[in-house]
């Protein structure tokens, strides 16, 4: 009977102790680029309330900079925008700061493009580094 405990004591604490840990792991990278990470480093760099941030990267990338902004970007005082080369002036002129940053995320691919499983993208991302420049 003691046996059997183990055994089944054993069976039940495998996955806790083997696959948890890869799971947390896994996790624990850029889902599809998604990442707070940068925001994060942002606050060491003392960008000011009011201020408006270009995301640059890849265009996957931007949702997490998208969900940081208030409903009307134009009443908040921190405005998260897409990096877009050919419409950064007007971005400018809707939402003028005083302070205006610009994001730069390089991402690096976790996994290959596993089509044996039906996933024809790769979702698994990796921070590889967020760089921060101030434009005015």
């Amino acid at each position: 009977m003691a046996a059997l405990a183990l055994a089944l004591l054993a069976v039940a604490l495998w996955p806790l102790a083997v696959r948890l840990p890869q799971i947390v792991r896994g996790e624990s990278s850029a889902y599809h680029g998604q990442s707070i990470a940068p925001f994060r480093s942002a606050q060491a760099l003392d960008i000011r309330p009011r201020a408006l941030i270009f995301v640059a990267g890849p265009a996957f990338a931007y949702g997490a900079a998208f969900l940081e902004n208030e409903l009307d970007p134009t009443r908040a005082p921190r405005v998260y925008v897409r990096d877009l080369p050919e419409l950064r002036e007007a971005a400018m002129q809707v939402y003028a700061r005083p302070e205006i940053w610009q994001l730069v995320q390089d991402l690096r691919p976790l996994a290959p493009v596993d089509l044996a499983r039906g996933n024809p993208y790769t979702d698994r991302w990796e921070m590889v580094r967020a760089r921060w420049r101030r434009i005015r």
